[in-house]
């Protein structure tokens, strides 16, 4: 009896957030100050631009340099220790370049695509403005993913992957070949680990204060809203962007 009590309660609530216009619905960017609002976002790109692009293609030229290498000593390796831990390393190699690779940081690049946009018609100010904001947005959350917790475990679990495999799905050729698979699974797992924190550690973190400098200076449309929808067994709540 209390779940279809709540559950009624919950639809109500949802009905009237719904009509009330607490919900999702964006309305589009605001009139006004278009040439100072891209000229700043122009200059948060164009000031992050060198540490970004370093980090980013950095960190892709590192991975791929460092797969390449684990790849050519492990494939031409007589020695069946080497040729296994080796061809695991290149494979977490491989993931975090594939990580970066779909994860591109906007500032390596924004800065040049936000220049060549005309601002020649009102269409055009509104459209290279719009495509600013996206642009820092996509930043911030970019660097937020990053850095978050999120990331930092996902590191841990490709370290930690493939040190199991070398421990125990490897462990008898590397006995036989004899190597020790105990101690050549930690060395996989401290060498990953430590490179990709090295990587998260040292993750630009600038865009994440530009755009809430942003929304603060000219948006104060968007807002953190509470949103509350209804669940089978009762209610849940959670913050996101309303414009």
């Amino acid at each position: 009896m209390n779940r279809k009590i709540n559950l009624i309660l919950s639809l109500l609530i949802f009905l009237f957030l719904c009509i009330t216009g607490s919900g999702y619905a964006a309305e589009g960017l605001p009139a006004g100050n278009e040439i100072e609002r891209i000229s700043y976002i122009q200059k948060e790109f164009d000031d992050s631009r060198l540490y970004n692009s370093i980090w980013w293609y950095g960190w892709m030229g590192i991975y791929g340099g460092t797969a390449a290498v684990s790849f050519s000593i492990g494939l031409s390796s007589d020695d069946d220790t080497v040729k296994i831990t080796q061809v695991v390393s290149g494979i977490q190699s491989v993931i975090g370049l594939a990580g970066l690779a779909l994860s591109p940081m906007p500032p390596a690049y924004a800065g040049s695509e936000l220049r060549e946009m005309p601002v020649s018609t009102p269409d055009e100010k509104m459209l290279k403005l719009s495509r600013g904001e996206k642009l820092l947005q996509e930043t911030a959350e970019v660097q937020e993913f990053g850095s978050s917790w999120i990331t930092h475990f996902l590191n841990l679990a490709v370290g930690a992957s493939g040190a199991l495999v070398i421990w125990k799905v490897y462990d008898d050729e590397i006995d036989d070949a004899g190597g020790d698979p105990d101690k050549e699974a930690l060395n996989n797992f401290l060498l990953s680990f430590i490179i990709g924190e090295m990587q998260i550690f040292s993750q630009p973190t600038g865009g994440i204060k530009a755009w809430t400098r942003y929304r603060e200076l000219f948006r104060p449309d968007i807002n953190s809203r509470i949103i509350i929808v209804p669940q089978y067994n009762g209610l849940a709540a959670g913050a996101v962007y309303t414009f």
